[in-house]
């Protein structure tokens, strides 16, 4: 089948008007077929001919094209063509999940960085920064040399540029890229996770400080990238400590192991309800959960009691535990 079998209404080219546009007698007579006239001139330039466009061995291109052309546009019953409205894509961001989240006591938080809404993503760079003060990253590979923070599941297949957590200057950072043949990551997802415990009570900002995303050609995509914040509170205070004597001398401390303590202070005072001040009496490192103060039992002369705070580091300390202690007297022979 050829071209010029289609009824074409016109034969001339299309009158414009001072404006360069066709003019609105033309556009009367302008069909589907006037549209696939030009589309058929110009692959003949291009060393096409017209049964390759509409048929031959080649017919599966000419449907192609003829559906194509239904679906861009529009012929009114003047036959005014319509362009199909184009979709707006949703703007890339980089975010914190949680962006604003607590660390109670000794436990630990897990941030996730996210990338929303990203096509064509193949490599990614962050930086940030936190108070080291407040925060700390705890490494999630022990088995390598440094802190490093967890990868995620948005990337596959990745060559790691740089992966490091510094806990001294409160800085993190994370540089990957896939490796052919993987394919490039759409839509959103987790690059990383980073678990934060506590150094100090209050609070730290989680700033970005640095990002580029790139597609498989090392071009940049555009991406706005939103921080976050983290405070802290200090743990509460023990509730279970139990006082037992394991011999005639000795004063045996027990109690119910805290999660993320990194030790625990033992303060030890002759009067039953004094306050405690550091330096503690003693220390215990978990995940211990027993001490025994030899030589406290058995001069009725000093009597000993005891508190105890569970401390998440040097910095942070719960509050005080339940009382106990040993009380010593002395038996006096009755009168005959």
């Amino acid at each position: 089948m050829k071209l010029e079998h289609f009824p074409i209404p016109f034969t001339k080219r299309p009158k414009l008007d001072v404006s360069g546009n066709v003019s609105s007698e033309a556009q009367k007579t302008t069909s589907f077929f006037t549209f696939l006239e030009s589309l058929a001139a110009i692959r003949r330039r291009q060393g096409m001919n017209n049964r390759h466009l509409f048929g031959g061995r080649r017919g599966p291109i000419g449907f192609r094209i003829i559906v194509a052309a239904l679906m861009l546009i529009v012929v009114s019953s003047l036959g005014v063509v319509t362009a199909a409205s184009p979709t707006v894509p949703e703007a890339t961001t980089i975010t914190l999940y949680h962006s604003s989240t607590s660390i109670a006591g000794c436990d630990a938080v897990d941030v996730e960085i996210r990338i929303n809404d990203v096509s064509d993503l193949y490599g990614a760079d962050v930086r940030l920064s936190f108070d080291p003060n407040i925060v700390e990253v705890v490494d999630a590979d022990p088995n390598t040399a440094g802190i490093q923070i967890a990868d995620g599941n948005l990337l596959q297949n990745i060559l790691t540029a740089k992966n490091e957590a510094d806990n001294a200057t409160g800085a993190i950072w994370y540089a990957v890229t896939q490796l052919n043949p993987q394919p490039p990551a759409n839509g959103s997802g987790i690059l990383a996770t980073i678990r934060f415990r506590s150094k100090n009570v209050g609070a730290t900002n989680l700033t970005f400080t640095f990002t580029q995303l790139a597609n498989r050609n090392g071009e940049e995509i555009p991406a706005t990238a939103l921080g976050g914040d983290i405070t802290t509170s200090p743990p509460a205070g023990m509730t279970s400590v139990d006082i037992s004597m394991p011999n005639a001398v000795t004063a045996r401390l027990t109690w119910s192991v805290v999660a993320g303590a990194a030790f625990y202070n033992i303060y030890r005072d002759s009067a039953p309800y004094f306050s405690p001040t550091p330096p503690p009496h003693d220390a215990v490192n978990a995940p211990g959960a027993t001490y025994d103060d030899a030589g406290a039992v058995g001069d009725w002369n000093v009597n000993h009691y005891y508190v105890l705070t569970v401390a998440c580091s040097p910095n942070i300390e719960g509050d005080i535990s339940n009382r106990v202690g040993e009380f010593d007297f002395k038996l006096l022979p009755g009168a005959p």
